[in-house]
């Protein structure tokens, strides 16, 4: 795990489950996050205020507005609320396997409170591409 970790081959959230092709890993037991870990929990359509029109009435899950709140009450939680930060993220399917993270005035505490925030982040199923980029500011 520390060699795949140095070598950033995979995430501290990865799953080290060798699984069939196609076939989503198990999240049993990572919706309570407990002790001092990560945790930032899950927001559904009607609970979270993620949801946003289409033309046919439907409601899209707001998949950027989602990680922008989730990131943002991280953000605050680590007393960076007056101070400019970009995050870029990478996605696969219910899962963050990258942060990098653009802090103004940054100190090392800071910054890697914002990246563990990031990676305590909980995706829902709508995050269903197979790998995504995402870049926001907070």
């Amino acid at each position: 795990m520390t060699l795949a970790m140095r070598g950033k081959a995979v995430s501290p959230v990865t799953s080290y489950l060798a699984i069939e092709p196609g076939v989503r890993p198990s999240t049993e037991g990572l919706e309570e996050a407990g002790g001092g870990g990560f945790g930032l929990g899950l927001g559904g359509v009607g609970e979270g205020g993620f949801g946003r029109g289409s033309g046919s009435g439907v409601v899209v899950f707001d998949r950027m507005a989602f990680l922008r709140q989730r990131l943002r009450q991280g953000w605050e939680r680590c007393g960076g609320e007056k101070r400019a930060a970009r995050v870029s993220l990478e996605t696969t399917r219910a899962e963050i396997v990258a942060v990098v993270a653009t802090i103004e005035n940054s100190t090392p505490p800071l910054e890697r409170c914002l990246k563990d925030a990031a990676w305590g982040v909980m995706l829902p199923d709508e995050f269903h591409e197979e790998w995504k980029q995402w870049s926001f500011d907070i």
